[in-house]
């Protein structure tokens, strides 16, 4: 699908949007998905939450990148003249 006019390009990306299934609502029958991106993104946040919640994530020793005490009391100092 090439991208033309501002007016074509509008419907291209309408178009590429229903064919990747990126939303829930009705899509056109002259469209063909290829995809589910909605309910892939609806279980990807659920299991996130549902981590959030068992507080499995963020995991300290996984999740986050170290600093230096003295990089981090400088942070703070920065931040208590905002």
């Amino acid at each position: 699908m090439p991208f033309g006019s501002f007016e074509e390009s509008v419907e291209q990306c309408t178009l590429m949007a229903d064919a990747l299934g990126m939303s829930d609502s009705n899509k056109a029958k002259f469209v063909k998905p290829y995809l589910d991106i909605h309910s892939l993104a609806i279980d990807a946040l659920s299991r996130y939450s549902s981590d959030v919640k068992a507080q499995s994530f963020p995991n300290s020793e996984l999740h986050t990148y170290p600093i230096k005490d003295e990089e981090f009391d400088e942070f703070e100092k920065m931040a208590k003249d905002l």
